[in-house]
């Protein structure tokens, strides 16, 4: 996809909020050190192995490590965009000073 297209979609911050996101990981790192130890330990235990208990052992905690991957990068993803909605909701407060970022399209009619 284009910048242009990208930008009709909104998947851009608006352009004067550029810059003031904080760009750090929103990693736990040590979750994800753990995680990544006992990857290693599984890689190392299958490799090792031969063949005998250490090799399905290995490919036991390499499944773990697959797994605590996901939800430690799935938390990640999920912070940042929580990072991400609060500073729209903050511009869209500052720019059109109604609070809440969002039009009041006033009552509903009653369909009576």
């Amino acid at each position: 996809m284009s910048y242009e297209e990208l930008r009709e979609r909104d998947i851009f911050l608006p352009e004067d909020e550029w810059g003031k996101a904080d760009l750090h990981t929103s990693v736990n790192l040590t979750p994800f050190g753990l995680a990544l130890g006992v990857g290693i330990l599984g890689c190392v235990l299958m490799a090792m192995g031969g063949g005998s208990l250490e090799t399905w052992l290995g490919a036991i905690l390499f499944i773990g490590f697959m797994i605590g991957f996901s939800v430690v990068s799935s938390r990640a993803v999920d912070r940042q965009n929580a990072r991400v909605d609060a500073l729209l909701r903050e511009s869209s407060r500052s720019t059109d000073g109604s609070g809440d970022g969002h039009s009041d399209p006033g009552p509903k009619p009653s369909s009576t």
